[in-house]
């Protein structure tokens, strides 16, 4: 049984037998308030277990989203306005190219404009269609492998592009998955990096991130 459910029955019988104390001992007044007290911890408790924890938000320009409490988070602008935000889910830094530590999954946000390609071409491409220019691997990774062609998904119910690969850098593997969205003359990537043996925990912050995203 849930402890919801069984605060819930303890406040009936704590509620119960301030009811019969009443009726049975009217002069035991302080006895049933006593009770009645308890009574009342109980169903705050109730309350503050059943109420879900508020997850914290980032606050981009172009977006807001949330993301599982007990991940820390690091923004960077850089020098034409792009902006740069890093999620780590043990608060262990991630490196420039997204790759975690060891133990840690990593998802980094990319938040850029169109203006950055310098084939002018580029801005008219379906987000899926961009993915190939804008996706990379580590340079020095080996056995790479695509597990996810690019496919066409929603982020924030806005048209976006993913794919994921395996390969290993630097002696560990790796899963990369990554979420292109293009707004207007807005792109973001979403990547997230992690170890093979991290995939619930990686598919669970993902989701996270992914569920409660919303455009501005």
């Amino acid at each position: 049984m849930s402890r919801v459910r069984i605060l819930a029955a303890l406040l009936v019988v704590v509620i119960a037998g301030a009811a019969a104390v009443l009726l049975i001992s009217p002069h035991q007044g302080g006895q049933a308030e006593s009770i009645a007290r308890q009574g009342e911890t109980i169903a705050r408790q109730a309350e503050n277990i059943a109420r879900p924890a508020q997850s914290p938000t980032l606050h981009a320009s172009s977006f807001t989203a949330g993301y599982q409490r007990g991940w820390s988070l690091t923004s960077k602008t850089g020098p034409h306005g792009e902006h740069r935000y890093q999620l780590s889910s043990t608060g262990q830094p991630i490196s420039r190219l997204g790759i975690p530590p060891r133990g840690t999954v990593g998802i980094t946000i990319d938040e850029s404009s169109t203006a950055i390609f310098a084939n002018p071409q580029f801005a008219s491409f379906s987000a899926r269609a961009l993915l190939p220019h804008i996706v990379g691997i580590p340079r020095g990774a080996t056995a790479l492998t695509r597990s996810t062609l690019p496919q066409r998904t929603l982020l924030g119910g806005t048209e976006a592009g993913e794919e994921s690969y395996t390969y290993t850098y630097k002696g560990r593997q790796n899963v990369q998955v990554d979420v292109l969205a293009k707004l207007h003359a807005r792109l973001v990537l979403v990547e997230l990096d992690a170890e093979p043996t991290l995939t619930q925990q990686s598919q669970t912050g993902l989701e996270a991130l992914t569920r409660h995203w919303t455009w501005r």
